[in-house]
């Protein structure tokens, strides 16, 4: 079972947190400490994952965008209904009411979703 997330990454911020939705809904907004150099982003993103879905970091895989912020992430061995409570979690979270952040949005489960039937 696979799971695939669409997320909006943005490089060079402060400190690693989950922001929500982007305004459109179409992606998660993932907010990253590491600089997007030698590929340093997608590591901290894959780490950040990892440990935000209780999960080895080698169950995730960056299948395109690999030098863009726009990414497609597949997840090995959960669902969408595994992934998505946690991701909410986090988010909540780091959007909690005494940190200040952008407008935050929900995420909806159109959002993530599993891989068509027969696909790897």
């Amino acid at each position: 079972m696979k799971t695939t997330l669409s997320l909006r990454v943005v490089p060079n911020a402060k400190r690693t947190s989950c922001e929500g939705l982007m305004d459109d809904g179409s992606s998660l907004r993932v907010k990253l400490a590491a600089p997007p150099l030698d590929g340093k982003a997608n590591v901290a993103l894959i780490k950040w994952l990892a440990q935000t879905l209780k999960i080895r970091s080698t169950d995730i895989q960056i299948v395109s965008g690999q030098t863009s912020r726009q990414k497609t992430i597949e997840i090995e061995g959960l669902t969408p209904s595994d992934v998505l409570p946690l991701l909410i979690r986090e988010c909540k979270s780091a959007n909690s009411p005494d940190k200040k952040s952008r407008k935050s949005h929900k995420i909806h489960p159109d959002n993530v979703s599993s891989p068509p039937r027969g696909s790897n």
